[in-house]
């Protein structure tokens, strides 16, 4: 199939739905069904799904902070000892 084709194709499908619309509660009956597939509001379906997400996701989140945290202590401790050693190992002499 060329594009004429189906641009003849398109232009005559066009033409023969050119009086079909909406009913004037199309909307209202789209959102009963997307209502009754889900279980509840449309509004809260992804805050709902978003906090039983969250409550499983909660205890590996404080592990990985904690964990940030200690590391993060570490790291500068171990960068305050890296320092002082250079600062006491080092001898500074002058030339003239």
């Amino acid at each position: 199939m060329n594009g004429e084709e189906i641009d003849e194709r398109l232009a005559e499908l066009a033409h023969r739905t050119a009086g079909v619309k909406p009913r004037p509660d199309f909307g209202a009956r789209v959102l009963s069904a997307v209502h009754a597939a889900d279980g509840g509001p449309v509004s809260t379906a992804l805050g709902a799904s978003t906090w039983l997400v969250g409550w499983r996701v909660l205890p590996a989140a404080a592990l990985a902070a904690c964990a940030a945290l200690v590391l993060a202590v570490k790291s500068a401790d171990l960068y305050d000892d890296a320092l002082a050693s250079t600062v006491e190992d080092s001898s500074v002499e002058l030339g003239w």
